[in-house]
């Protein structure tokens, strides 16, 4: 294959700059935002050129060692700019981890794309598995978490790189897929039957109005339902406020909340659910799973203590809460004043001010003005001379 580069700027893109860039042109005050490169592959597969966009996280490096999940999007050319904006604004919140997202162009027109995504679909799987992926990992460090996304024609070709190694990619998302007659769905149904127990993920959506599309996609869930087992995790979700042409969008985030279930923090609702989950070794096993997998940080997220302590306070068990503090006392040195004199009060009230003393040594050491925290201070000193 032979590859020639392009830049690519799109000067809507608002999150692939700072606010205040050194780059600003002094004589005209602008700057263009640059989100990415695009590339021309000489594809054997499809007897042609096709053309990739590709966006990489900040801090990408290559040559670091480290493995980034990959977004790819089919019909690149229309959701390249959506992907990119929902990588930034999912993983500033945590929700997803740094993520290079590729937007695989299409032919403008509808015969030719329809032949791609159809009729070729066997030689377009070859030209995703044994080109792109390949070029992507020696270039940009890709890893093997892989999403693919496709919507209508693109979606069906999704399906049918499911069908033909649902192990290819982690996570399968189509919208408003078609065509989707009783043969196809009669092999994908067999595939079903015969695919491997694997984390792999199928996430199908459409809107409640797009007639046989619609239909065909309850079918695919009666298939699913039927027969995929444990085998694989699915989700089909059909949309009562959107059209044909809409659904795209909101898939593509509903694909990657799937996708990335595992990464985000831990967030209990209540301590029963807690302990349900299996406690201290249980949070601990899941965030160095995740290191495992994505790179982060082994030790688990603060957001993930403050949430235990926060809903031990919240139903008054001091054994959990204690559970918590002692596992994680470094926890103690991050959280606010606000929450150290929360966590002493709990302990008071709960007639254990042995516990809340240190607790509000910490808080005077780091926040001496704080009266909250003085006044608890005195509040459990008080008891503790009395017995």
């Amino acid at each position: 294959m032979a590859y020639r580069l392009f830049v690519l700027a799109l000067g809507a893109l608002l999150f692939a700059t700072p606010a205040f860039s050194k780059n600003i042109s002094a004589a005209t005050g602008e700057e263009a935002i640059v989100v990415g490169t695009r590339h021309r592959i000489s594809s054997t597969a499809l007897d042609g050129d096709r053309f990739i966009r590709v966006h990489l996280p900040e801090g990408h490096d290559a040559s670091s060692g480290k493995s980034y999940p990959v977004l790819y999007l089919l019909d690149g050319q229309r959701y390249f700019s959506h992907g990119i904006g929902l990588a930034k604004s999912l993983g500033d919140f945590g929700k997803v981890p740094d993520l290079i997202v590729v937007g695989i162009e299409s032919s403008a027109v509808f015969d030719d794309r329809a032949a791609d995504f159809v009729a070729n679909a066997a030689a377009y799987q070859r030209f995703l598995k044994d080109e792109l992926l390949p070029f992507m990992t020696d270039r940009y460090g890709a890893g093997d978490v892989r999403l693919l996304f496709g919507w209508q024609y693109a979606g069906r070709m999704v399906m049918n790189s499911f069908i033909a190694d649902s192990t290819l990619f982690d996570t399968y998302v189509t919208a408003s897929t078609w065509p989707l007659d009783r043969d196809f769905i009669g092999t994908f149904t067999g595939t079903l039957k015969a695919a491997p127990h694997s984390n792999t993920k199928l996430v199908i959506a459409i809107a409640d109005n797009e007639g046989v599309v619609t239909l065909a996609a309850q079918a695919i869930r009666e298939s699913l339902e039927a027969n995929a087992g444990d085998r694989i995790k699915w989700t089909v979700k059909e949309y009562t406020d959107e059209e044909h042409v809409t659904t795209a969008y909101r898939t593509i985030a509903l694909g990657l909340n799937e996708a990335f279930a595992d990464y985000r923090w831990i967030r209990f609702e209540d301590v029963a659910e807690y302990q349900a989950f299996g406690g201290i070794p249980a949070v601990r096993a899941f965030y160095e799973a995740r290191a495992s997998k994505y790179g982060t940080a082994p030790e688990v997220d603060n957001e993930t203590i403050h949430r235990i302590a926060m809903i031990s306070v919240r139903e008054g068990n001091m054994n959990t809460l204690t559970e918590v503090l002692d596992a994680f006392p470094e926890f103690l040195t991050h959280t606010s004043a606000y929450w150290l004199t929360s966590f002493g009060n709990a302990y008071l009230e709960g007639g254990m001010p042995e516990k809340a003393l240190p607790l509000f040594e910490i808080g005077i050491k780091r926040f001496p003005d704080n009266t909250d925290i003085q006044t608890g201070l005195k509040a459990a000193h008080g008891v503790l001379d009395e017995d």
